[in-house]
């Protein structure tokens, strides 16, 4: 069995273990990759098209509905995300209610109930409002009831101020399968206005005269691409001139740890380890070269 007694050949030794495990611990700190960052959600500036003020109802089954239309996400940009889509409606409204009775007024009550909605793809475009609240979740739906009159009205002509009111509504839908691809996406805005009134007797007239406008707008978020690095040209060494520093030398084995530090992280690593590894084979190699086997039962004399 090998013995090694000299305390400068294990100092040494442990000198040279010591290199190795640092060396290592600064080269793998050195040559950690940067992290890559992923690439983060993109949302696109609203996109807007306007419905100009118009007599309602307008409704499909008669053909007057109008249609919105929304261009779907282009794919090359990157992935899909959602698209947010919000409907701003503005009704204004007039009442006017005409009494033809032998007394002089009479209690009335006159209601109007306004509707405007509009299709959520992919669900199907029906040509009569949606009966039930269930089936409105298909839909952008904007009710709006005005109570006009209750209470005594003369006879004649009453002439009721003119309602405007503001209405809204949005959502926002996660299927890339109706709203990616080539082309327009269609969404169709209808209206209804129904009047209810009584305590007239039938000897009553009423004139409403309502019209609408909408404003549509919708924004894509999206996770960008990614894109390939643009291929560096080849670089054409220079000539060397006098006032151009010298080129760093390529370590050698001949290289000494005191030289190394004025090296790179990376260089160092690459430098320092073969010649430490060779440091530590060489001193081991030689202690077992130079000491003999201890015969059993001897004790080798101190140095």
């Amino acid at each position: 069995m090998l013995r090694i007694d000299s305390v400068r050949a294990r100092r040494a030794i442990a000198a040279a273990v010591a290199t190795v495990l640092m060396t290592l611990g600064a080269g793998a700190t050195a040559a950690q990759a940067a992290p890559v960052e992923e690439a983060q959600p993109v949302t696109t500036e609203w996109v807007c098209s306007t419905m100009p003020s118009r007599v309602t109802d307008f409704r499909v089954f008669n053909g007057t509905a109008h249609t919105f239309a929304i261009q779907k996400f282009d794919a090359a940009l990157g992935s899909f995300v959602s698209i947010e889509v919000s409907l701003d409606a503005q009704l204004t409204a007039g009442m006017q209610v005409n009494l033809n009775l032998t007394e002089p007024a009479a209690d009335v009550t006159v209601n109007a109930r306004y509707e405007l909605w509009m299709n959520i793809p992919p669900e199907a475009v029906t040509p009569n409002f949606p009966p039930g609240p269930s089936d409105r979740s298909s839909t952008i739906y904007l009710p709006l009831e005005i109570p006009w009159a209750n209470g005594p009205l003369p006879n004649g002509p009453t002439v009721f101020n003119t309602r405007v009111e503001s209405l809204g509504g949005s959502f926002t839908s996660l299927d890339s399968g109706v709203w990616s691809g080539s082309g327009l996406q269609t969404l169709i805005f209808q209206s209804n206005t129904t009047i209810g009134a009584t305590g007239v007797g039938g000897n009553g007239e009423y004139i409403q005269n309502t019209t609408a406008s909408a404003d549509l707008c919708y924004r894509y978020t999206y996770v960008p691409a990614a894109s390939d690095p643009e291929p560096e040209p080849p670089s054409t060494p220079d000539e060397p001139t006098e006032s151009d520093p010298a080129p760093d030398p390529e370590p050698t084995p001949e290289t000494t740890l005191q030289e190394l530090p004025a090296l790179g992280a990376g260089d160092r690593f690459s430098a320092v380890l073969p010649l430490a590894l060779g440091a530590a084979l060489t001193i081991l190699a030689g202690m077992m070269l130079r000491q003999r086997p201890l015969a059993l039962g001897e004790v080798r004399p101190p140095r």
